[in-house]
């Protein structure tokens, strides 16, 4: 039997679902989705992500840095900035200090997974439409950028959508609240410091919907006071210098590169991408044949896909049967012009980004195709409020629309994870023979592709994960991204030179320099070791193999 108070909370829960309450029945599927979208996070002990090697790495030297005795000590300095990358780094170094680093990341995704439902939900009831369309929002968590490992831009996504839904609730406020515009003011430095590319569109979007016809001024004063703070923190970080790694200590402003020089070059490489009038028509036809690939890149089966293409076809049935009910109801569903534009400005400009912001650009590494994912979580603006208008039994037909394509996609994304596990179950043996304690470097070749995965050479930056996993103070890798923008960490003017190595073309390193200075090299599909490491092969001797995986040691000296 159930306690009393669970038994009378059962009770009300089926007569609301009974009498078609859309809220709670947002809930029950919500509260039944989230476990099932946490689960792929821990079936696997390596989860994908191109670059998230890389960022544990990185932060697992910080914290050794401040450790005297250690290499990463003489290497590497941390450095606090409040740079428009800041978030992700500091919580995982926080959070580090009372767990392992994967273990911190992975509640790090679990918060963003669970948050963004909640706000595409917020902004469908500031906006006055139903709330369940939101959960389709659970699929878009495993989106491209978190599958190559852009954790950063990932963990933004749904803080745009709240800093969104925040700047249309201050904006059709009757009178100003200050909890709303302190919220507002919270969510602008929390989008900045996550992630300056989701925080440029979301400013752009803002100041858009600020210059709506038909809002206050007052309303309109406040969104611009709330947003202030976080423009402060921007230009503070662009006044020093953005790109070269030691802007930070530059005190000459000719040596600065910030806001004018990102304009400037996303100009450039956008014009020579669209260098003739074929491509002016031909490029973003492309892109939008693409966006199907963009949103959910993940998986070589292209499941990511089909749930791309459910998720469009999906969002367009509510739309046209929310636009269908409201012209029975209200022939302008969509009401003044005003409130068109504040639904449709935010996934325009998110899609207008995609189409328009170049592809690639050395200091931000890939760029459009990230934007895909904003557009579509900014998509949900777009539900008609009369969508809550529809008969109770379509009401059903339609949340059932809506949930099973996300119950299904979460238990797919379970069996992918675990199928990517079981894929670098090798490489976890060659990692696990591999002592603690040394300097270590990867080697891969062969393209470093997966057979599970899609997005990216997922195999080429595993061998990062050495310091994480053969956890000890000495333990260290070649931290990639000391120096990027955004980055905790510094390397010190007076560091002793790494040999430098191109994870994607590792035939081009150089292998006395390599030898010379790691003890453990961990390969992937390389050629003999006396071709690979020439003259040196005699100073090595290999430790442990499985599969294509294979790692070596430096012998100790006589």
């Amino acid at each position: 039997m159930l306690p009393g108070s669970l038994r009378l909370l059962a009770i009300r829960l089926l007569r609301s679902v009974q009498h078609g309450d859309e809220r709670t029945l947002f809930w029950l599927a919500y509260a039944t989705l989230l476990p099932l979208y946490l689960l792929p996070l821990f079936v696997t002990r390596f989860l994908p992500g191109l670059d998230l090697p890389l960022h544990l790495s990185l932060i697992d030297a910080v914290t050794k840095s401040d450790l005297p005795g250690t290499p990463q000590h003489a290497l590497y300095e941390a450095h606090v900035a409040p740079s428009g990358y800041f978030a992700y780094y500091a919580l995982l170094y926080l959070l580090g200090k009372v767990c392992s680093l994967q273990l911190a990341h992975r509640l790090i995704i679990c918060v963003m997974i669970a948050a963004l439902p909640l706000f595409c939900a917020r902004l469908l009831r500031v906006l006055g439409s139903a709330s369940f369309p939101s959960l389709l929002a659970f699929p878009l968590a495993y989106n491209m950028p978190l599958h190559y490992g852009f954790v950063s831009f990932a963990c933004s996504i749904p803080i745009l959508v709240g800093f969104v839904a925040q700047v249309i609730l201050v904006l059709r406020s009757v009178r100003a609240v200050s909890k709303d515009i302190a919220l507002l003011t919270v969510l602008g430095i929390c989008l900045y410091l996550s992630h300056v590319q989701t925080y440029g569109l979301a400013l752009l979007i803002a100041l858009m919907l600020i210059c709506v016809p038909g809002q206050r001024w007052t309303a309109r004063l406040a969104s611009l006071l709330a947003i202030l703070p976080s423009l402060i923190a921007l230009y503070i970080w662009q006044s020093k210098g953005i790109f070269s790694a030691d802007a930070v200590h530059a005190t000459s402003p000719g040596h600065s590169k910030g806001i004018w020089y990102t304009v400037q070059a996303f100009w450039h490489a956008r014009s020579a991408e669209l260098g003739s009038p074929w491509q002016l028509l031909f490029d973003p036809a492309k892109r939008l044949f693409l966006f199907q690939v963009h949103l959910l890149r993940g998986f070589m089966d292209v499941s990511d896909q089909v749930m791309s293409n459910v998720f469009l076809i999906v969002m367009t049935v509510l739309f046209f049967v929310g636009k269908t009910i409201g012209s029975k109801h209200h022939p302008d569903s969509f009401g003044t012009a005003s409130s068109w534009l504040l639904r449709a400005i935010p996934p325009l400009l998110g899609l207008l980004a995609y189409l328009g912001l170049p592809h690639h650009i050395a200091e931000f590494q890939t760029i459009y195709p990230r934007f895909a994912i904003l557009s579509a979580v900014l998509s949900f603006s777009l539900i008609p409020s009369s969508l809550r208008l529809v008969p109770r039994v379509w009401l059903y037909r339609l949340f059932v629309l809506s949930v099973i394509p996300s119950l299904l996609y979460a238990l797919l994304l379970t069996l992918q994870f675990h199928r990517y596990g079981r894929e670098l179950t090798d490489f976890a043996t060659v990692l696990d023979a591999t002592p603690p304690g040394g300097k270590s470097v990867g080697l891969v070749f062969g393209g470093g592709s997966s057979r599970v995965l899609s997005s990216g050479a997922q195999l080429v930056n595993l061998p990062a994960y050495y310091p994480i996993e053969r956890r000890s103070p000495h333990s260290m890798v070649a931290i990639t991204f000391c120096g990027a923008p955004g980055s905790l960490c510094r390397k010190k003017s007076d560091a002793v030179r790494i040999p430098s190595l191109n994870p994607f073309h590792p035939e081009q390193a150089q292998i006395a320099e390599v030898v010379a200075y790691f003890d453990y090299f961990i390969t992937y599909a390389a050629p003999p070791a006396e071709r690979l490491f020439a003259t040196h092969a005699s100073a090595l001797t290999p430790l442990a193999r499985a599969g294509l995986w294979t790692v070596y040691r430096k012998k100790s000296p006589r």
